[in-house]
């Protein structure tokens, strides 16, 4: 698979959903499926596309690309030192490290 099979995040492999890495805009979200597989194919050759959890990618929003590396950076490097990485746990820390930094949009 050219995405992989996981959260480019955290690496569930459940409700997986398709994530522009640099936020283009969700008019795409309301259109035809043949719509959206042509936008997304387009935005997977720009190097534009990842696979995110529905979890992570709710926390990301249209956050842009610097400030979620940012954000994610310090709130992984935070759980890791306690030993707590499971899916989902960083939700709510990356959620409050996002809005100490805006979403850089």
């Amino acid at each position: 698979m050219l995405l992989g099979k996981k959260c480019r995040v955290c690496g569930e492999t459940n409700d997986l959903e398709f994530d522009c890495i640099e936020p283009v805009g969700s008019f795409h979200h309301g259109k035809s499926t043949d719509y959206r597989a042509t936008f997304y194919w387009n935005q997977f050759r720009k190097g534009n596309l990842q696979l995110l959890c529905a979890k992570t990618n709710a926390v990301k929003g249209d956050t842009r690309r610097a400030v979620f590396d940012v954000a994610l950076a310090t709130v992984f490097s935070d759980l890791r030192s306690k030993a707590i990485i499971k899916s989902g746990e960083y939700c709510e820390q990356l959620r409050q490290a996002l809005s100490h930094r805006g979403n850089g949009g």
